[in-house]
């Protein structure tokens, strides 16, 4: 925990992180790593030092009763955590700074960035690294005392044996588990709204959480009572031993399964949803600029537009390379709402509730659309072409701002950046004869305003070119139109510019430090639940050590005893696993539906890398059972 913090940290203070495009974008994600790390670094060090003193009570109170008194034992105490803290902070940092430059050089390979092996050490991190841990260790001797001094010797002593009466059923909690997790994955499930998925995803997580706490201290006790009492299934030799063995098994480690299980969640949907953002990276850059260099402007007069697009053509040829995908034309933009194709004023449409089916509607002059599409058609003044991004239009009559038209044709495809092709919203585009019915449908809409109502006339002009002259060919075109604009009479001041080599260096410095973060932060939380596993198992099996004689005193075999133990430490151990599967199947909607507000909507890709993440977590997790196991298996087998 130590290294890591100070890689972190050092990161941030890093003079070649600061010098990359993107660095202060990344710098932000950083800083909100470094808070998440530090934080629960206390948590963990405090846990680990819980349960250190914990099985320590014995041994503490005998010193007490064969004459030390409490000062000494707090001065045994205070030297033993000091050494720790030293040896810890030391080889911490060294550790930390030995990986450092690896590290960066690791975020230099996901960013496409080269850092240099250069080598240095950050003072900064350093301290801010000390002065955290130490206060940490501060708290921690705080509580050692505390614990040391308020207890008696004969507490001390069977401090082990605490606990072990057998548990009571609670089911108003049980119930309260059931009924949140439910509605935790109730919302995962019905939201199909991305940006409110969104702001409800923290709202279901800590619902799933206190779901999961309670059913693991709470609903499994219930369930074993309520199988301990069918008599026909619990009064049989092996179901007798393992519901009641369970049942203390429960109880003891309900606490410490439950973080398992979240931390497991937390890990899994980091570490699918990093890896998904940072592959898909391309994908969101082609939904949000489906043209690698575009030009939006609000159209005040046409000879505004022709200007505009002239000198946009003629500034191609200067930067002497091949284009592609050339889309130029002018629109109407507005937000309506929509009533079984009457679109009108969004306040006509709203319930009692103030919600209403809102849309987003742009209109397209027949010229500009024949240049796009490369056809030649016509229409009447009161016809239409209609085409919807999600294919829902299926009208023979439309009403817009109480216009109506008669659709000619419902187009299966159009030419246009598909903006709103990927997200949960309508939008609807409709050709039109000629500009004055893009004014006629304005003048109507402007008798009858309203805020989100104001209509807007603007232009788009969009190319694409191969990756080298991205940059080129946008610079040479922004140059153009200014040196234009300030050497004549014309204003064009109300341009706005776009260029995806721009936007793919504030993206890699966003998804890539989300992809570092999110193996930084999974190894964090994966060190932290191999802790709590670690430290479950010491204390099972020294639980178990006395139970296992007894088994074999009343009759069972030593392969019997071995057999029972062992199904009941797989079925405790594995359940955290099995349930943060569960959590994970149930939030995948829900995060897919989010991701769209990113502009990813590759669902096969985050389904891979969810699949894929569960995979390699549970070969991990299983390698993590194997090793604790060793040292549980050699505590109950000792003589």
């Amino acid at each position: 925990m130590i290294a890591m913090s100070y890689i972190i940290l050092y990161l941030l203070t890093s003079n070649s992180l600061l010098s990359m495009k993107g660095g202060g974008t990344l710098k932000v994600v950083l800083i909100f790593g470094a808070i998440i790390i530090a934080l629960f670094s206390v948590v963990i060090i405090l846990y680990a030092n819980s349960f250190l003193i914990k099985q320590r009570k014995r041994e503490l109170g005998l010193y007490n009763i064969l004459g030390m008194e409490k000062r000494h034992i707090a001065k045994v105490v205070s030297r033993e955590l000091l050494y720790c803290a030293f040896v810890s902070i030391a080889l911490g940092l060294g550790v930390g700074i030995l990986f450092s430059k690896v590290v960066l050089l690791l975020l230099g390979a996901i960013l496409d960035f080269n850092f240099g092996f250069g080598f240095e050490i950050s003072p900064i991190a350093i301290i801010i690294t000390v002065i955290g841990l130490v206060l940490t260790y501060g708290i921690a001797l705080v509580w050692d005392l505390a614990k040391v001094g308020v207890s008696k010797p004969i507490e001390l002593l069977r401090g082990g044996e605490v606990g072990e009466r057998e548990p009571k059923t609670k089911w108003p909690i049980a119930v309260l588990g059931v009924l949140t997790l439910g509605a935790g994955y109730a919302m995962a499930l019905t939201i199909k709204n991305p940006s409110a998925a969104l702001g409800m995803f923290f709202i279901a997580v800590i619902l799933v959480i206190i779901g999961t706490y309670c059913l693991f201290t709470a609903g499994s006790i219930a369930v074993l009572k309520l199988m301990r009492s069918n008599k026909r299934y619990y009064y049989k030799p092996k179901h007798f031993i393992n519901v009641s063995g369970m049942l203390y098994r429960m109880r003891q480690n309900a606490v410490g399964l439950g973080n398992i299980c979240i931390l497991s969640t937390m890990i899994l949907v980091m570490i699918s949803s990093t890896v998904c953002l940072y592959y898909g990276m391309e994908d969101s850059l082609r939904n949000e600029y489906p043209n690698d260099v575009e030009l939006f402007g609000s159209m005040s007069t046409q000879s505004y537009y022709e200007d505009v697009k002239s000198i946009v053509e003629e500034a191609i040829p200067m930067a002497n390379c091949d284009i592609s995908d050339y889309r130029c034309y002018r629109r109407l933009e507005l937000t309506l709402g929509d009533d079984n194709g009457s679109l009108g004023n969004i306040t006509e449409f709203m319930d009692v509730f103030g919600n209403s089916n809102e849309c987003s509607v742009f209109i397209i002059p027949l010229e500009d659309y024949c240049d796009l599409q490369g056809v030649e058609t016509s229409l009447k003044p009161n016809q239409v072409l209609a085409y919807s991004s999600d294919g829902s239009l299926d009208y023979d009559q439309v009403s817009i701002v109480g216009i109506k038209y008669d659709v000619k044709e419902v187009l299966t495809e159009l030419n246009v950046e598909p903006y709103y092709n990927y997200l949960d919203i309508h939008a609807y585009y409709f050709v039109v004869a000629d500009m004055d019915q893009l004014n006629v449908i304005s003048d109507a809409l402007s008798d009858r305003f309203y805020e989100y109502d104001t209509p807007r006339f603007s232009f788009y002009i969009g190319m694409n070119t191969d990756t080298e002259h991205e940059e080129l060919l946008f610079n040479t075109i922004s140059r153009t139109v200014t040196d234009y604009s300030s050497n004549s009479d014309v204003e064009l001041a109300s341009i706005y510019y776009r260029c995806i080599a721009d936007a793919r260096e504030s993206y890699l410095g966003i998804y890539g430090g989300l992809f570092f973060l999110g193996i930084c932060l999974g190894l964090v939380f994966m060190m932290a639940a191999v802790l709590i596993m670690y430290y479950k198992q010491i204390s099972e099996g020294y639980s178990d050590r006395r139970r296992f004689e007894i088994m074999q005193q009343v009759g069972m075999t030593n392969s019997e005893v071995k057999g029972t133990i062992r199904s009941q430490v797989l079925t405790v151990f594995f359940l955290p696993l099995v349930a943060a599967g569960i959590h994970l199947m149930f939030a995948f909607p829900m995060l897919s539906r989010m991701f769209t507000v990113l502009s990813i909507t590759n669902y096969n890709l985050f389904l891979v890398c969810t699949l894929v993440s569960f995979g390699v977590f549970a070969i991990l997790y299983l390698i993590v059972y194997s090793l604790t196991a060793r040292t549980y298996y050699k505590i109950v087998s000792s003589d």
